[in-house]
């Protein structure tokens, strides 16, 4: 029997409590944004970029077929929570804020994997 494919990318963006700049340092900016990367892809929804600027994080993954969209958010959410409590040392709240919305399919080259690393970080400030 044929198999058939569905690919379903998301724009997911979350914001600081009360948009906080805990984001300040660029550096640590950078390995937020690899660390959530990489969470994406533990939670089977490999990320395309990942980036953001002092008071939010942007996330562009592919939605894996094995994972609800709330197990998606909740496992972002608390790992992000967790690293940055480590990382800063600080209580951090988890964000309140996040917004999820579904993105046309991407062309990309058929080596898309060589071109764009699995998770590639961008930082504004």
């Amino acid at each position: 029997m044929p198999q058939s494919l569905a690919e379903t990318y998301f724009h997911i963006v979350f914001s600081t409590k009360d948009r906080a700049p805990f984001l300040r340092d660029r550096a640590l900016r950078n390995e937020l944004h690899t660390y959530l990367g990489g969470t994406c892809r533990n939670l089977q929804s490999p990320s395309l970029i990942v980036g953001g600027a002092l008071d939010h994080v942007h996330i562009l993954c592919r939605f894996g077929r094995t994972i609800t969209t709330a197990d998606l958010i909740k496992g972002l959410k608390k790992e992000s929570s967790k690293w940055i409590k480590g990382a800063l040392g600080v209580q951090y709240r988890t964000p309140l804020a996040f917004k999820i919305k579904a993105v046309p399919a991407i062309k990309a080259p058929a080596n898309s994997e060589r071109a764009l690393p699995p998770t590639t970080s961008v930082s504004r400030q």
